[in-house]
């Protein structure tokens, strides 16, 4: 039976077995009850009220809350005295504590307050007061309108296990002035900025020790301090969640105080951060991030000092300083550490404050080393864009990959430059400089590297002195130049230009330049250019590589001139430059040895490597000019000044081609071009004839064959699918009236105009000819006509580029004869032509502007053949036909006059071609009235059998060697494609046109077009 015994009148106790509460013992406001349980386990699920409640006052206590409201006016004590032990379990409903709540009040006493559910509220809140307390909570929420604290007085004990719920207070002490430790996996906890000291403190007093282990859930205070007072020892354990400070993390806030803070994982999320305020504070990152809006400082005050140990994660701040007014040290190992503004080591100029990054990635705006900082680079990379060296010193390596500027302080490691470099006062690098980027070493400042010495890689101006304690080396992407002094042994495997535009740059000591070396002179004018001077012990310089001249501000040296000492060496030269490069295209540098300087001497060369690639024809030219190299005044060393002072090769070669008697060769082109107009007309008109003469009978017979057709029957040619076989095909013909007139009279004229487009060896042309034919003819017999020709041909050619014409007075003579025995007819005339040359060829290269006039004549043979048979398709007519042309032509030789020097002695020259068409013509006779017209359209395939590739020879006016030029062959395959109608107008009477095209010739086109008369009687 449990028993309620009466202590006084305002003091009950709780003896025996479990009760269970359902009313309120005392109604009433005039009495308030003390609950002490001893014993029993105590479970309330409804309203009740007490002023105290002990839990375990003096021996063992529980109280189950499940529901209801549970309120203490006064205080509530689990473990009261030395060896009692009380637990509160609340899971439901609330437990409203107006002053106090104790876990573990005496020493030696224990209490337990598990939160599963349900809220709790207390004015204030000790866990291990005097003895041990521990605080579960997993859901529910609690609120302290003061503050809570663990282990509060020495000798204490206080736990919080936080997986779940909420936890908010006004402050939070973890070790007040004992043991207190913090345990969060979950759930959240707030700490209100209801006070000035309202915030989180991690072993507060001397002696005492606080822990916040942070593995899940979150955490917000205004401030958190981690070992507060002297002799307090505070430690945070971040491995997951998130931990928000909206002011200051301290760590370390007075002298003698001790705070660590070990971040593996999590986020954690600060206004400020002091690490060693005033005393000692330590920041060990391997993972998670840290992300402080301001600053964080390493020894903020003169007893400071702090550690911060990156060994993983990320860490982001506004500023950072390594030893503010105390002593700092920032360790990198691994992660990330970026500083938006500025990362200063000695932040008071005479402190302390060491950077060590052995890995992962430093970022900065900029870095500012002062006295008494350190930064000692082994690893990781750098990324500045300012590191101000004004004190301190520099170990290990500096990767800069910003700006570095040098103001003071010792650098005992080696820089390695991948941004820009401003030396302000005298530097040393005791283990050198590697350069990747731009470093200027201005006039009257001197940097010694030591140690490795310099490693070049991109680009060094030294107008200062550079001294090498260790070898100097300008690497093979290097570039070195400057009008300064470089002290030590100097390779050059890059690139070296001395001066700046033009100047010279010393050596005191060797200058040594390897296979891949490049020395490059600047050249201004005949006495200001670029020079290498190697003096001192031993003052040798050792060649090889590369000599490259450099023109400057449009200069234009000439041929013969010396530029005296471009390298001096007072120990001896020795070795030699293995390749040297041209002033211009043609141009080229001499090197001239002497035992201590080496010279340049500047010659002409038209065929050198330089102008590749050269072709047959410009190699021809250039070999030719090489022979009058020698010049050196009159008009010839003015044409040679001109090539000379041409800017590009591809301007060289053109010069070359107008040079050529290459405008020579389009003579027989024209010559041929002529030809083909008249006798290709010439065949078309008589060939034509067939189809319009001897009309006779009624209806009015043309007949095939006979120079006739019949208009109106079908008689003759039959289709051939017509016929039942083979033999069908044709049929017999009617006899031939012959016609009464035998003798015609014609007349003509015509055009024609076509393009030849340049070529790498000759220059391309459009062209223009018009011209007339008259001739007579006589029928011997029915089927056969025989008859002469004669007539003028004006050919006018213009070339491209450099310009010039061709003019062409063409005279032919032709013979020709037309059978037409049936259905086969054939054709053939042999001619002759004299064509009376004005050839014009202008020149035009390096400020010279000339025409070379010449005139000459040709003589030309001519024969042509066609035959074809008729076969009549419907009211069609298709000839399958085959043709063959040849033409011969010889050209005299010929002297040019008003191009000076340049003025050509062509030879004689002779040209042949030979072309063979096979193709057919599709004619329709129509009548109209008393008016015959037979329309024709025509394709031939023709094929060139000759005018190939052949030479011409040609010399200088000025007696040069023979220059053999090979002309350009001509396309072997084309078609010619036209279409002509022929119009009997009278009896005796015949008119025609004709026009046609050659297409698919390559690079050339050619189109006719002609009109005739033709009168018989």
């Amino acid at each position: 039976m449990t028993r309620i015994k009466r202590l006084s009148c305002r003091h009950w106790r709780l003896l025996g077995a479990t009760l269970a509460l359902t009313v309120c013992l005392i109604t009433g406001s005039s009495l308030a009850v003390d609950l002490v349980v001893d014993g029993p386990t105590y479970t309330v699920d409804s309203d009740v009220s007490f002023n105290n409640v002990y839990i375990g006052n003096v021996s063992t206590g529980t109280l189950n809350q499940t529901g209801g409201t549970n309120t203490e006016t006064g205080n509530l004590y689990l473990g009261y005295a030395s060896g009692s032990s009380g637990t509160y379990n609340l899971s439901g409903g609330t437990n409203t504590v107006a002053g106090i709540f104790f876990l573990g009040y005496n020493s030696g006493s224990s209490g337990t307050y598990n939160l599963n559910g349900g809220s709790l509220s207390a004015g204030f809140g000790f866990v291990g007061y005097q003895g041990v307390g521990v605080f579960n909570q997993s859901a529910g929420i609690i609120r302290i309108s003061n503050n809570l604290q663990l282990g509060y007085s020495s000798g204490s004990s206080g736990t919080y296990n936080l997986s779940g719920g909420s936890l908010l207070t006004s402050t939070l002490y973890v070790g007040k002035d004992g043991n207190g430790i913090f345990n969060q996996s979950g759930g959240s906890t707030t700490i209100e900025e209801s006070s000035s000291v309202s915030g989180l403190y991690l072993g507060y007093y001397p002696g005492s020790s606080g822990t916040y282990n942070l593995s899940g859930g979150s955490l917000s205070a205004p401030v958190e301090t981690i070992g507060v007072l002297v002799g307090g020892l505070g430690v945070f354990n971040q491995s997951g969640g998130t931990n928000t400070v909206t002011d200051v993390l301290c760590l370390g806030y007075r002298d003698g105080s001790s705070g660590t803070y070990n971040l593996s994982g999590g986020s954690l999320f600060t206004d400020f951060e002091a690490i060693g305020y005033q005393g000692l504070g330590a920041f060990n990152q391997s993972g998670g991030s840290n992300t402080v809006t301001r600053d964080l400082i390493l020894g903020d005050w003169t007893t400071g000092s702090g550690a911060y140990d990156l060994s993983g994660g990320s860490l982001f701040t506004n500023n950072t300083v390594v030893g503010n007014g105390g002593s700092g040290t920032f360790t990198q190992t691994g992660g990330s550490h970026t500083v938006s503004h500025t990362l200063t080591l000695a932040g008071i100029p005479g402190r302390s404050g060491i950077y060590n990054l052995q890995g992962g990635n430093l970022t900065a705006g900029t870095v500012n080393l002062n006295l008494g900082g350190t930064f000692n680079q082994t690893g990781g990379n750098l990324n500045a864009a300012t590191f101000n060296h004004q004190g301190g010193t520099v170990a290990g390596f500096l990767s800069n990959q910003g700006t570095f500027n040098y103001s003071s302080g010792a650098f005992s490691g080696r820089l390695l430059n991948y941004g820009a470099v401003n030396f302000n006062a005298d530097f040393t690098a005791a283990n050198g400089l590697a350069n990747y980027a731009a470093i200027g070493i201005d006039a009257g400042r001197s940097v010694t590297l030591n140690g490795q010495g310099l490693d070049n890689q991109g680009n060094l101006v030294v107008n200062g002195t550079l001294i090498g304690g260790g070898p100097l080396l300008n690497d093979t992407t290097g570039f070195l130049g400057g009008t300064g002094t470089l002290q030590g042994a100097f390779t050059n495997r890059g690139t070296v230009n001395p001066g700046n535009s033009v100047g010279t740059l010393n050596v005191e000591g060797s200058y040594t330049q390897t296979a891949s070396g490049i020395l490059q002179v600047g050249i201004a004018s005949a006495t200001s250019y670029d020079q290498l001077m190697v003096t001192g012990a031993p003052g040798t310089a050792s060649l090889n590589g590369a000599l490259t001249p450099i023109l400057l501000n449009g200069y234009r040296p000439r041929a013969g001139q010396v530029f005296e000492g471009v390298v001096s060496a007072t120990g001896g030269i020795s070795g030699a430059f293995s390749t040297w490069s041209n002033f211009t295209p043609t141009l080229v540098s001499q090197p001239l040895y002497a035992a201590n300087r080496v010279d340049l001497l500047v010659q002409r060369d038209y065929t050198n490597p330089f102008l590749a690639p050269l072709t047959r024809n410009q190699y021809a030219v250039g070999a030719i000019l090489n022979g009058l190299a020698g010049a050196t005044s009159g008009d010839l060393n003015t044409v040679l000044d001109a090539i000379d002072g041409l800017p590009a090769s591809a301007n060289v070669r053109d010069a070359f081609k107008q040079i050529s008697p290459e405008k020579a060769s389009a003579l027989s082109t024209l010559g041929f071009a002529a030809a083909t107009f008249q006798v290709r007309n010439l065949a078309t008109r008589t060939t034509n004839l067939r189809f319009v003469q001897g009309v006779s009978g009624e209806g009015g017979s043309v007949n095939s064959g006979n120079l006739g057709f019949n208009y109106s029957r079908l008689d003759g040619l039959m289709l051939a699918y017509n016929g039942a076989s083979l033999s069908n095909l044709f049929s017999t013909r009617k006899e031939f009236k012959a016609p009464e007139s035998r003798w015609g009279l014609f007349a003509g004229g015509g055009a024609a105009f076509g393009s030849q487009n340049s070529s790498t060896s000759q220059t391309g042309y459009n062209f223009s000819l018009g011209g007339f034919t008259a001739g007579a003819d006589y029928r011997l017999r029915d089927n056969l006509l025989v008859g002469l020709a004669a007539g003028y041909n004006n050919t006018s050619s213009s070339f491209y580029g450099s310009g010039g014409s061709v003019t062409a007075n063409t005279i032919p003579f032709n013979a020709y004869a037309a059978y037409f025995p049936g259905s086969l007819f054939a054709y053939g005339s042999v001619g002759y032509a004299l064509n009376l040359y004005d050839l014009k060829r202008g020149i035009n290269f390096g400020g010279l502007a000339r025409t070379a006039s010449s005139y000459t004549n040709g003589n030309q043979f001519n024969l042509y053949g066609e035959t074809g048979y008729d076969l009549r398709l419907s009211r069609f007519i298709l000839t399958p036909s085959v043709t063959l042309g040849y033409s011969a032509l010889w050209i005299g030789g010929f002297t040019e006059q008003g191009a000076g020097s340049l003025n050509l002695k062509v030879a004689s020259q002779s040209a042949d071609s030979l072309q063979t068409g096979l193709g057919g013509r599709l004619t329709v006779p129509l009548k109209v009235g008393s008016v015959k017209l037979v329309p024709q359209g025509y394709a031939f395939y023709q094929h060139e059998f000759s005018h190939g590739s052949r030479s011409l020879s040609a010399n200088l006016s000025q007696d040069s060697s023979t220059l053999n030029f090979q002309t350009d062959a001509a396309k072997r395959n084309f078609a010619v494609v036209g279409a002509n109608i022929t119009v009997g107008i009278k009896k005796n009477l015949y008119a025609q046109v004709n026009y046609n095209a050659e297409v698919g010739r390559g690079n050339s086109t050619s189109q006719y077009l002609n009109a005739a008369l033709r009168l018989e009687f």
